[in-house]
């Protein structure tokens, strides 16, 4: 699939998502929309919605752009699969991009955006002509026709092509086509039926066309720090962080009943799979895999979960989060999103929202949600790799039978810390903390989360359980390595 959006004088913006074909093979009702702030820079754009169902085909937008307003064009595609699953994929584009491509190009010639752009609009008001019901209506559009053609030398069904010799002794007449028949574009759709447009979603940027129903509001972009919105299903207290697991890795647990945040390390060995989030009642199971940084730093070699696995049971569906792609597949499909291109996937009572080299929600049915955020580390960096976080915010939408490192803590045990001392470090206070009938000593520490700041963070100050979390969490660490990626824990 491919589009060519606006030319600047005679240049024309190319775009090609040939991988977004390979993946999505079979979809119809597309839609290719704008940023409302960007239509007054944007004029006589081509068709931009196909109701053909579509198999991998060749799919062309085209439009004009203000010579004076050379922003990047920021595009969205809506699409629906013969399967009832929605799909968004925003698009953001240099306007000037397409002249190294161009110069690139030994088969291209100057011109040729803008006459792909006059081809897709004569071959588009044929098709309208032909379909017009009134007399005035058809000589409107011929007049329109005859216009383009002349200005950009096509032989159209209302005019020919005069072709003459320097000398002027030799002349040849290219005749015109002698009918209509297949004047209309391979791009272009026509039906007598009017097909209703969905309502359209509460999203946070106005789109100039609508697109299909999405089950949760989406925000469209991210800039790394732009607050990452975690649905507030936390009741006790909204304005908590969120229970997560990130960087190397750090749980932090919001107990809204102590209004207290507590931390620990997990230190697993690479390859180890750890349950995050067990609720065999309800059919969801949550599982990180441990990855290791490339060598030692400081005596250490750190530890981050590089993929998360999450398993909806009732849905019958498996998603896997890497940092490289989001796969997503039940018994009969399997559908791959990339981190390069922000999008959004309703499928089976499940939306997934992908944006853009930044984090992902996995929504199930309107109600509970995950946010998995990507940390990218320099490219070819000497020690550090790509990793993960996970983040949910406490709930009591989790069934009793709710259990892993994090779920646990679904049932909000009531702690309390008291005989506050000094440490061995002045700002970091130790005290003693009761929880499940056990005194452990916690450190006064801060520890950062990222559904806030992706980039630098923001600081949680909590009490630190030492010993990979002992005597907090039920049992020890490794009472939570489980066997594969989608796999329950079985509690000893």
């Amino acid at each position: 699939m491919g589009w060519l959006r606006g030319f600047l004088e005679t240049r024309i913006q190319l775009l090609n998502s040939r991988n977004f074909i390979r993946r999505y093979p079979h979809l119809f009702s597309k839609t290719l929309c704008l940023s409302t702030h960007q239509m007054e820079s944007l004029s006589d754009m081509t068709n931009n919605r196909f109701h053909h169902y579509f198999g991998g085909d060749e799919i062309v937008v085209a439009g004009k752009v203000d010579p004076e307003k050379k922003t990047p064009i920021e595009s969205f595609i809506t699409a629906t699969s013969a399967d009832d699953v929605n799909f968004l994929l925003e698009t953001i584009s240099e306007i000037e991009a397409l002249n190294d491509f161009f110069a690139q190009s030994k088969h291209a010639f100057p011109d040729f955006a803008k006459q792909y752009w006059a081809q897709l609009t004569i071959n588009q008001l044929l098709a309208e002509r032909n379909l017009a019901t009134t007399a005035e209506a058809k000589r409107n559009l011929t007049k329109r026709i005859m216009q383009l053609s002349i200005t950009h030398h096509f032989v159209t069904p209302f005019t020919s092509l005069l072709i003459e010799s320097e000398d002027g002794k030799e002349k040849m007449l290219a005749d015109s086509p002698n009918t209509l028949k297949g004047a209309c574009c391979q791009t272009l759709a026509v039906s007598t039926k009017t097909t209703p447009a969905p309502p359209a979603p509460t999203v946070t940027k106005e789109l100039e066309c609508p697109p299909p129903v999405l089950r949760t509001p989406l925000e469209l972009r991210a800039d790394p720090t732009e607050s990452i919105t975690v649905p507030p299903n936390c009741k006790n207290n909204p304005n908590a962080p969120p229970n997560c697991v990130d960087n190397d890795p750090h749980f932090i647990i919001n107990l809204p009943k102590s209004q207290t945040d507590v931390c620990f390390n997990i230190d697993a060995q690479a390859g180890s799979i750890l349950n995050m989030m067990s609720d065999p009642k309800l059919g969801i199971t949550i599982n990180g895999k441990i990855v290791t940084a490339k060598k030692t730093k400081d005596g250490k070699l750190n530890t981050y979960f590089g993929t998360f696995g999450l398993y909806f049971q009732q849905l019958n569906t498996k998603i896997e989060v890497s940092t490289e792609k989001i796969t997503v597949k039940d018994p009969s499909h399997t559908r791959e999103m990339k981190w390069s291109e922000s999008s959004t996937l309703t499928y089976n009572r499940l939306v997934v929202s992908m944006k853009k080299e930044s984090n992902i929600t996995v929504t199930v049915d309107n109600d509970l949600s995950f946010l998995i955020v990507l940390h990218r580390v320099w490219k070819d960096h000497p020690v550090n790799v790509d990793f993960l976080g996970l983040y949910f915010p406490s709930s009591d939408t989790f069934s009793d039978t709710a259990h892993g490192l994090i779920g646990q803590f679904m049932k909000d045990p009531e702690i309390s810390v008291y005989d506050l001392r000094p440490g061995t470090i002045p700002e970091k206070p130790i005290a003693t903390m009761n929880v499940k009938g056990k005194q452990l000593t916690v450190t006064r520490g801060v520890q950062k989360e990222f559904h806030h700041n992706r980039i630098n963070g923001t600081s949680v100050t909590c009490w630190f359980v030492h010993n990979s979390g002992k005597g907090f969490i039920d049992g020890h660490y490794k009472d939570y390595i489980v066997p594969q990626l989608y796999s329950f824990l079985k509690l000893h």
